[in-house]
Order: structure tokens, then sequence, then C-alpha cells
């Protein structure tokens, strides 16, 4: 009986540790078609510059579209 229950737990590991590789996988590609500058003003984001990228405001809609707004225009 032991080594059926090892058996099951490996399998729902390996399920979740799949699951979690398609998960970053899809981040991943989310990261990598974010736009460059803001959606209102053009301003390029200073991508060297961690301190200034999390100022920004990033939405996603339903069909994984972004639109990247900079601290200026998101006040307004």
């Amino acid at each position: 009986m032991g080594s059926f229950t090892r058996s099951v737990k490996r399998k729902q590991q390996r399920a979740q540790k799949k699951a979690a590789k398609k998960k970053l996988k899809k981040i991943g590609k989310a990261i990598q078609s974010m736009p460059e500058s803001c959606s209102k003003c053009q301003k390029h984001v200073d991508k060297a510059n961690l301190g200034s990228q999390l100022d920004w405001h990033v939405e996603i809609d339903n069909q994984l579209n972004m639109t990247l707004t900079c601290p200026e225009c998101k006040e307004k």
C-alpha cells in the first residue's frame, strides 16, 4: 500500500510541476510582449532602472492586451 501512495504523490507532484512551468512560460511571453512606452503619452520605459519600473501601471484585459501607463498619466 505504501508504494501506491508514493506513486500517487509523485504523479501529483509532476502534474503540479508541469502546471507551474506552463504558467511561468505564459508569464514570460506576456512580459516579452509588454509595450516599451506609455500608451497615452509615448514616454519610454527605462528598463534598466527597477525603481522607476515599479511606478508604472500595467493593465491586462481578457484578451491579454497590455496597456502601459506612466506615473504622470496615471495621476490624470
